[in-house]
């Protein structure tokens, strides 16, 4: 995953590793923004390989808990996911906003 910020959209774009550095929305180059993962990916996965390890390695319970269980696991873990992608973009986006304002100082 590469997170890039258009200059023209003034945008973040969330790629994956193999994609071209280029704005997912008007196609134009972007520049790449450093970004380090939030806690809601770390919480995510963990409610996902914990999920998936109660109920592979534990004795089934009924089928209808069984579905509960995955379901009220996987909406957990997409608003997690969903925070985590609003957390990024914010980060980039003052990422860049803070790097801009140096070079205006510093010119």
């Amino acid at each position: 995953m590469k997170v890039v910020y258009c200059d023209f959209c003034r945008d973040v774009s969330i790629l994956s590793s193999l994609e071209r550095d280029r704005c997912s929305r008007c196609d134009r180059p972007a520049e790449r923004v450093p970004y380090r993962r939030s806690w809601h990916y770390y919480a995510s996965a963990g409610i996902l390989l914990t999920t998936a390890v109660f109920l592979w390695a534990l004795p089934p319970p009924e089928f209808t808990t069984r579905i509960t269980i995955l379901v009220l696991a996987v909406a957990v873990v997409v608003v997690l996911t969903s925070m985590s992608l609003k957390s990024l973009r914010a980060h980039a986006l003052a990422f860049v906003r803070d790097g801009r304002e140096k070079e205006e100082k510093g010119s």
